[in-house]
């Protein structure tokens, strides 16, 4: 017998509920938390950073919803989790009321119980009766847990490409190898060359600018930014759902997020106007220091010199920084953001599901010939 199963099968029976949750849940959620994802983001676990994200976020506090149990001896546990949080989000010109679920989570001692099929149905439920809500979107990481949302009526839309820009390929190399690592410099010496040849590759993708200026801010300039995003409201590219970029939105998301260090960079044409941003940050990934593009935006019809502007800039602090890569997720095709091979990038094999539900009868965002803009800055990671 699998080991997991004869370990369900030797679990005593367990009586749990589900109930909606208020923000009074808090701390017997990050308790659930800090044992179903023991060592994983522990930022997340922060009273500060639960706050943020799930009461004052910009569009409006969560919907959440728990299993309990309490039935040991008396105390109310927390023993399962499902956030809701609202998005809002542009088709055509018009506002979406979009969501995304976050923080699925099932305590190890109540697993194989059924708990995860119940409280997505239960809170989908809840949510399809909520006029604030048209959809939802979702980007489980595990494989395992796909199977369960299928059967509360989600589906797979598409996957979504990571992507990566060596600059310094030995300790690209040295991260991911480890056997490279255990002899000194040889990580180096075997990068040397195809590091040469992927640096000259990227900084001659990125050479025709369209003679942008590229501004950096660690702050959010309100007044340049909710300019741009009138610009792009005016004249959206047709059939893309992007979730909003106002300052409201990018303040809350990068200023405000508790334990996290953003940069913006902006590019601007002759007048001084924003045509196109980007948000990076310094993260681990795979084991190996990066700068991750988290977010970015351009006008309709902008063409790709920003974004290769913005790349660039981007790419120039890399650089200085000593780090080994770029890195981003992106959706393709995209009308706001062109292929990112073309920028210097290699695609990686790691790929992220992108899931959808309707939580009304007929919402546009069902239609399967959108082109979605969607970057690590709409999830709640990076």
């Amino acid at each position: 017998m699998p080991e997991a199963v004869g370990a369900a099968a030797e679990r005593p029976p367990v009586r749990w509920r589900v109930r909606e949750a208020t923000a009074a849940d808090r701390d017997g959620i990050l308790a659930c938390r800090a044992v179903t994802f023991a060592g994983e983001e522990p930022e997340k676990g922060e009273p500060d950073y639960w706050r943020w994200e799930f009461v004052d976020n910009h569009a409006g506090p969560a919907r959440l919803f728990v299993a309990e149990d309490d039935t040991r001896q008396g105390v109310q546990r927390v023993v399962g989790h499902y956030a809701v949080i609202p998005q809002r989000f542009v088709l055509d010109g018009a506002t979406l009321r979009g969501s995304i679920v976050v923080d699925v989570m099932t305590h190890p001692d109540y697993r194989f119980q059924g708990m995860f099929t119940k409280i997505g149905r239960f809170a989908l439920d809840a949510c399809t009766a909520d006029p604030g809500f048209e959809f939802t979107t979702g980007y489980p990481i595990r494989k395992e847990v796909i199977p369960g949302h299928l059967k509360v009526g989600w589906r797979i839309r598409f996957r979504i490409g990571t992507y990566v820009m060596p600059l310094r390929t030995g300790k690209v190399l040295a991260a991911g190898v480890p056997a490279l690592a255990k002899v000194p410099g040889l990580a180096t010496v075997v990068g040397s060359v195809p590091g040469w040849v992927l640096r000259g590759w990227s900084r001659a993708a990125l050479r025709q600018r369209g003679g942008l200026r590229v501004e950096r801010s660690e702050r959010v300039d309100t007044n340049r930014l909710d300019a741009f995003w009138q610009r792009f409201r005016a004249a959206p590219p047709p059939g893309c759902l992007v979730q909003e970029r106002t300052a409201e939105y990018l303040a809350w998301r990068f200023d405000r997020n508790p334990g996290r260090d953003y940069l913006f960079h902006l590019a601007c044409d002759g007048r001084g106007d924003v045509v196109a941003f980007a948000v990076s940050r310094a993260a681990a990934l795979q084991g190996a220091a990066a700068r991750v593009v988290v977010d970015a935006c351009c006008l309709p019809n902008a063409g790709p010199e920003p974004i290769r502007a913005l790349i660039a800039d981007v790419r120039d602090l890399a650089l200085r920084a000593g780090d080994p890569m770029l890195a981003m997720m992106v959706t393709q095709p995209n009308p706001l953001f062109p292929d990112p091979r073309r920028l210097g990038f290699l695609p990686t094999p790691h790929r992220f599901s992108f899931i959808t539900k309707p939580l009304e009868t007929e919402t546009p965002a069902e239609r399967d010939d959108l082109r979605w803009h969607l970057m690590w800055g709409d999830t709640d990671d990076l």
